[in-house]
């Protein structure tokens, strides 16, 4: 209070709370005039707040908004503008994975920022965010999942049970093993029966001496920090680094939809994060960050919690004939080609050095879940998915790795001042993309839809992405044609020398192992006796055969999908080649050229850092300009055609051209 001339008293506020350090009114008879220091105060600037305290003068900040807005105090008065680091409360964020009640101002948060990066490049490592579903881990509530043949299902609820032996669990089957799932329950009665993609173990592992691991899921957060105490049991991997759906405000939700962004966790700068995510359209703010990894689904007909939408189907596809069989009969069935198709997995993989897990013995039973009473046996993943998924994981590591090696060698380059520019992983990353498919030029036929703009069509654009130039027309410039099914453009590139004519699955493959694949494994199937087999590359003497270990039904399964594909290529509507105006090939006489505004985003992409770089040895092999003879990739040259109802890269065959083929969606499905 002070006491005015007339004997009065008025109060006089502080702008903001503190320490009353001085009282500057001398004397009674002072004459205050307007802007005059009665006080002298120690302002907090409230700069790191817990649950609603300040962390470092420890005022409530609720009482101190309620103050304010009794005496009408805008918030940017609330604290000293002349302080350094402080900011209006309006402006605090949450720099945390876990905690929301802590948030800190923006000049701390930038700060955190600054010492975050230096520590990460002290200890030469970059950051890698990682989804859960899909990307590591297939669960699903679906008690059927403990009735796959050859599956054998361990009970993680016993094996982290307080009194467990620990030392048992060493002779258990290791948790990632090809036909493991772990089973455990979660706040009420329903079993979650998670499986681990194969080798991710090892994965994380590795890419945690380079990189430092971040969880970003959709899931809750109990969900999450089961998985990750599966994956990390010693906290060795994540610690507490994870974000869930919880842990987001409603700017990250929009019709009941999650979106990702690397704000959340780096809002001051994203230059060393790579992001690892089956599914792109939710990182739209981050998708030069991200490298996607195709989709894997163990539970192949469980997709959904308790969803028996597909026994039909799997009933169908299990070779039920017209007259329905027996309980006793099915039963039997069912059970034959089970075993079959464990013994086939068998076979393929120990050559590759994988063993199947058996079931424990003994005293380690009780470790193993049993299926529930009246559950009957399902079918088990196709040999060939099981080779395919046992690759996925090795293919992305290469691609992390390089990434992170031409990170810090551009990063040594800016320190030795002998680049002005500072490595940024939204640079480095395309440009990996690019040379997948570099020197390469397709020609698509058969494809796009007549009523579709060429260059808007998603595999034009993913073509684009990865390093292919596009052409309209079959010319002597194209390496490659690839086709859904034959075509006039496809029976011109049998009449030229050297025309790879290839099935679209072969963009597909390479796509999802981020590696050229080797064209002789993608025939386009039942094409005219025009073409000749010196049109197309042998796989080497050496390669491994793409069918070892298939049986006769495997193989007869095979050829039924590409007649179904031939099938539903005449049937499908109208295409590129189809509705041409009376030009055979559909094209102008420019069209040979590459389309407009694809060159504009090539343009653009050179003048950003984005120029096409040289072929990475540890991508693939030969030179950047060479697309004959060029030897076998090291990874995944053996990989085959999607040609088994989704087991491998790209939708089942059944599903035509034209809906099939949204990259964002449900490529690789």
């Amino acid at each position: 209070m002070v006491l005015a001339s007339n004997g009065s008293t008025f109060p006089v506020y502080a702008h903001a709370s503190g320490k009353l350090l001085s009282f500057d009114v001398t004397a009674p008879s002072s004459v205050l005039s307007k802007g005059s220091a009665v006080a002298t105060l120690a302002v907090c600037a409230h700069a790191i707040q817990f649950h609603g305290l300040c962390a470092v003068c420890g005022v409530d900040m609720s009482s101190l908004a309620a103050l304010s807005a009794r005496y009408h105090m805008p918030d940017d008065v609330m604290v000293d503008d002349d302080d350094d680091g402080a900011d209006p409360p309006s402006s605090m964020m949450s720099v945390t994975h876990d905690a929301k009640d802590l948030v800190v101002s923006q000049g701390v948060a930038k700060a955190m920022a600054v010492r975050q990066e230096a520590r990460l490049i002290a200890a030469r490592k970059m950051v890698l965010v990682l989804d859960l579903d899909l990307t590591l881990v297939h669960a699903t509530t679906d008690d059927r999942a403990a009735a796959i043949a050859g599956t054998v299902v361990l009970d993680f609820e016993a094996m982290s049970a307080p009194e467990c032996d620990k030392g048992a669990l060493a002779d258990l089957p290791p948790i990632d093993a090809p036909n493991v799932v772990l089973r455990f329950q979660m706040g009420g009665a329903a079993n979650y029966f998670v499986k681990l993609r194969p080798g991710l173990l090892k994965f994380l592992r590795d890419m945690n001496e380079l990189f430092e691991l971040h969880i970003f899921t959709a899931g809750n957060r109990p969900y999450a920090e089961r998985i990750a105490n599966i994956l990390d049991p010693d906290q060795t991997l994540f610690s507490s680094r994870i974000v869930s759906r919880d842990d987001l405000d409603d700017s990250f939700k929009e019709d009941n939809q999650i979106f990702k962004s690397l704000s959340r966790l780096f809002p001051f700068g994203d230059s060393l994060v790579l992001i690892l995510d089956d599914s792109p359209a939710v990182w739209a703010a981050n998708a030069a960050n991200l490298l996607q990894v195709a989709p894997y689904r163990y539970f192949v007909y469980m997709a959904g919690v308790n969803n028996f939408a597909n026994t039909t189907v799997l009933a169908n596809e299990s070779g039920a004939g017209p007259s329905a069989p027996t309980a006793a009969e099915a039963k039997a069935s069912r059970d034959a080609k089970a075993a079959q198709a464990a013994a086939a997995s068998v076979a393929v993989l120990a050559p590759l050095g994988i063993e199947m897990a058996t079931p424990p013995k003994g005293e380690l039973e009780r470790f193993v879940f049993r299926p529930l009473p009246g559950i009957p046996a399902q079918q088990a993943p196709s040999v060939r998915k099981l080779r395919h998924d046992l690759r996925q994981l090795e293919n992305i590591q290469k691609v992390l790795s390089e990434a992170h090696r031409r990170f810090f060698i551009e990063h040594a380059r800016a320190e030795a001042g002998a680049d002005d520019a500072t490595p940024d992983a939204k640079i480095i990353l395309p440009n990996l993309k690019l040379a997948v498919l570099d020197g390469v030029r397709i020609c698509f036929s058969g494809v796009i839809p007549a009523h579709e703009k060429y260059d808007e069509h998603p595999m034009v654009a993913l073509a684009a992405e990865f390093g292919a130039r596009i052409h309209l027309d079959v010319t002597n410039d194209v390496t490659h044609v690839v086709a859904a099914r034959p075509t006039s453009k496809v029976l011109k590139a049998q009449s030229m020398v050297g025309k790879y004519i290839v099935h679209l699955d072969w963009l597909r493959s390479s796509v999802k192992y981020y590696c050229r694949q080797n064209e002789s494994h993608y025939p386009l199937g039942t094409i005219p006796t025009l073409v000749t087999e010196a049109n197309r590359r042998e796989p080497p003497p050496d390669s491994e055969s793409d069918t070892p270990g298939l049986t006769a039904e495997d193989l007869q399964a095979l050829q039924q999908d590409l007649d179904d594909l031939s099938d539903d290529d005449d049937e499908s509507t109208t295409t590129d080649d189809d509705n041409n105006n009376g030009d055979e090939d559909g094209a102008s006489s420019d069209a040979s050229s590459e389309p407009a505004s694809l060159k504009r985003k090539r343009d653009d992409s050179a003048s950003a850092g984005h120029s096409a770089p040289k072929r990475s040895k540890s991508l693939a092999t030969g030179s950047a300009a060479a697309s004959e003879a060029r030897p076998a990739t090291e990874v995944g040259d053996d990989a085959g055609p999607a040609t088994e109802g989704g087991d491998d890269a790209g939708p089942t065959t059944g599903e035509g051209n034209e809906a099939g083929f949204d990259f964002l969606d449900d490529l690789f499905q």
